[in-house]
């Protein structure tokens, strides 16, 4: 009897464990093919919005098909979203992080002998070296992707390897060898009526003969491209091809015509973030500038163009990013070798295994095999349970700092452009220059953006029908720095501008609508007693024609250096902005002039500078000793005096406010 139940047991065991393995395998078969679908589409969306040149939500999809496809262990697309993700950091200029996800794709594709992902691979690691400049190395990759396509006989890809090598032989000056790929690659799309790769040729050819100073012929093939992206809807495509035809305008002297171009594409390039567009933009509008004499605008846009560059071609990243390739080229190998180890060790392993089960089938019988079966299965159990758990959680740690890096950034983008459109409501040099010859300003942000600000006008701008020939120069403290201060001084130099639209002239007038202005547009600011920010300001208006000045001043200094001895003129003890005196009208002073003053205006921000041996403010004493000492001396080196004064006083410590001096000879 005992027997008889012994055995009814065992079959009961073995029916139960081979239910819950069939039951198991179904439900990760089921869950396998859902993860395969929604990867499938993924990719598509991916695809869709990499020939937008959307790389951001490209990306983005990249991401959830490598979570995916690492959970479903499935490297052939694991590696296509890593290529994905390789060419999103390479549009943002982040050519480490690229190369890294680049060579993990061509790890994988080479694990499984994905020969179609391998060429993509080397395609893409040939294009990121050539953006870094380095073009023998990205011919290298070239050639070495061209082989494993000519070996797929892929006619489409062979046709985009040519093209890419003829880029690389341009780059180098190899005129000649450059038109046989370019030619060898259009042959290919005329084949295949291949009308958007057609359109690539002649983009290569127009770059092609523009670098062998044939402007015409270039103008003739990249006139053929826009039209054929134009058909089609590409904008990503076009904004590149008008780039490109802008170089052939400034070739044929047609430099306004190209700066219009230009400033077209950058309508796409801004919002994008496409850092090698929007670095050769302003390298074209600095060179086209350069050529119309007009230097200051051709400075400016080279700086801008400069601090892309800078990232683009940073030495010590360019030899980081060769190191790691080398490191990357010996791993692959080095793994590659390993495998096969284990290859042949899981296959004696494995030998060894099925004599040892026959001898304890033999030997032992059912029941201990069944024993060891269930003892297997559950180890193997949790250790699938662990490896899931410790990859999700790899992954979450790599996406949360992928996070982080997109926001700083975003923030950071942010907060320069705002600088940008800032500074574009500040006096322009060439205003300045115009009417006040000899001059300088030492503006120093706290931060990128700025509470403080100088703006100015005449009335030829403001009051063109006026008779007077009058300068208007504001020196200006708004409300806080930083982001606050910005808007705050934006605020500010509108209510001016209102101000002198209203036909106000005088500075006190200036200042009591702008104050007006200011009080009624911040009673919306959500607080109880209304807004009380405004800005502390000193207003100068200019006839340089009788040799005076009339002047309005709040809260702000303003003196003159005549002779070595310097004078201090009055000033109200008010805001412009919402006060306890705040319907009192500001003071109207006069100034005559006589040649040889310096006159100086500023805020506050360099004499409360914490600094010095002592840790100690600055002090209005101070500058004006330094001021004194100085005044004689060429404006240039006034600002230069000024700068290196308070660089050393300042030290280690932190900037406390904004600065701003301005300086005026006559």
């Amino acid at each position: 009897m005992k027997k008889k139940c012994f055995f009814i047991l065992f079959i009961v065991c073995i029916c139960s464990l081979s239910f819950a393995q069939g039951s198991d395998t179904f439900l990760l078969r089921t869950a396998k093919l859902h993860d395969t679908v929604k990867i499938q589409e993924l990719s598509q969306r991916a695809m869709y919005f990499k020939e937008m040149g959307d790389w951001r939500l490209m990306n983005q999809y990249a991401i959830e098909i490598s979570n995916l496809s690492i959970k479903e262990k499935n490297p052939k697309k694991t590696a296509f979203a890593y290529n994905l993700r390789g060419n999103y950091l390479q549009s943002i200029a982040q050519f480490d992080k690229a190369n890294y996800y680049y060579f993990r794709a061509l790890k994988l594709s080479d694990s499984i002998q994905n020969h179609s992902g391998i060429s993509s691979s080397y395609g893409y690691l040939g294009g990121l070296f050539n953006e870094q400049g380095d073009y023998l190395k990205a011919l290298s990759y070239y050639r070495k992707a061209l082989e494993v396509r000519k070996a797929l006989k892929n006619k489409a890809s062979i046709s985009s390897c040519l093209s890419n090598i003829g880029i690389e032989f341009d780059n180098l000056q190899l005129f000649d060898s450059a038109y046989y790929y370019y030619s060898e690659s259009a042959s290919i799309k005329r084949e295949l009526k291949d009308t958007m790769g057609l359109a690539i040729s002649y983009i290569n050819f127009g770059v092609h003969f523009l670098l062998r100073n044939l402007p015409d012929s270039s103008a003739r093939y990249y006139k053929e491209a826009i039209k054929i992206y134009e058909k089609q809807g590409d904008v990503y495509s076009i904004a590149w091809s008008e780039l490109g035809y802008s170089k052939v305008l400034t070739a044929k002297r047609k430099y306004k015509e190209s700066n219009a171009l230009i400033w077209k594409t950058l309508a796409f390039t801004i919002p994008n973030m496409e850092m090698s567009m929007l670095s050769r933009s302003y390298e074209g509008l600095s060179n086209n500038f350069e050529k119309l004499h007009q230097f200051d605008s051709s400075l400016f846009y080279f700086k801008q163009k400069t601090l892309i560059a800078d990232s683009l071609l940073d030495l010590d990243s360019k030899q980081h990013l060769i190191e790691s390739e080398l490191s990357n080229q010996y791993e692959i190998k080095e793994e590659k070798a390993k495998a096969e180890q284990m290859q042949k060790d899981l296959l004696n392993k494995e030998e060894k295994q099925k004599q040892l089960i026959i001898i304890y089938a033999v030997s032992i019988g059912g029941v201990l095999l069944m024993l060891l079966v269930l003892f297997v299965y559950r180890g193997l159990k949790q250790q699938r349970k662990a490896n899931a758990i410790i990859s999700e959680q790899k992954i979450m740690v790599e996406h949360q700092k992928y996070l982080v890096e997109e926001k700083h950034k975003e923030i950071t983008d942010s907060i320069n452009y705002a600088e940008r459109i800032q500074r574009s409501f500040l006096a322009s040099d060439e205003l300045l220059e115009e009417h006040l010859k000899n001059y300088f300003v030492f503006f120093q942000p706290k931060d990128v953006v700025s509470g403080d600000f100088y703006w100015a006008t005449s009335t030829s701008l403001s009051h063109p029908d006026s008779n007077q020939n009058l300068f208007y120069l504001v020196t200006a403290d708004s409300t806080g720095h930083g982001v606050p201060g910005a808007i705050m001084s934006l605020l500010n130099i509108t209510s001016i501008e209102s101000a002198l639209k209203d036909g106000n002239t005088s500075p006190a007038d200036i200042l009591n609508a702008t104050r007006k202005t200011i009080i009624d547009r911040l009673k919306k600011d959500g607080s109880a007693e209304g807004g009380k920010d405004g800005m502390d300001c000193s207003l100068l208006c200019f006839d340089f024609k009788n040799s005076r000045f009339t002047y309005s001043a709040a809260n702000n200094p303003v003196w003159v250096v005549r002779e070595s001895q310097l004078i201090e003129l009055v000033s109200d003890k008010m805001p412009v902005g919402k006060h306890d005196k705040d319907q009192i009208s500001f003071t109207q002073y006069e100034f005559h002039l006589q040649k040889g003053d310096t006159v100086y205006t500023l805020t506050d921000g360099l004499p409360d500078q914490f600094g010095g041996p002592n840790g100690k403010k600055y002090k209005y004493k101070q500058l004006k000793e330094l001021l004194t000492s100085i005044a004689t001396l060429p404006t240039e080196i006034q600002r230069e005096k000024l700068r290196e004064s308070f660089v050393n006083w300042k030290g280690n410590l932190e900037q406390v406010d904004d600065v701003c001096v301005i300086g005026i000879r006559i």
